[in-house]
């Protein structure tokens, strides 16, 4: 296995991950809090884009 695919994979991980998150988060909170809970998922996806940036400047 290359480092290319691991990245690969950990990416569709954490983007699974994120969306799981967010259906969580919107069913939990509800429509009320729906721009706030926009709010964190953006994060949560500035988070994701910003690790994998990490991970592919580490494999360089």
């Amino acid at each position: 296995m290359n480092d290319i695919d691991e990245v690969y994979r950990y990416g569709i991980f954490a983007m699974l991950e994120t969306k799981v998150i967010e259906f969580y988060m919107r069913v939990s909170y509800g429509i009320s809090k729906w721009r706030d809970v926009n709010r964190i998922v953006l994060y949560l996806r500035d988070l994701e884009k910003g690790h994998l940036e990490d991970l592919n400047r580490d494999r360089e």
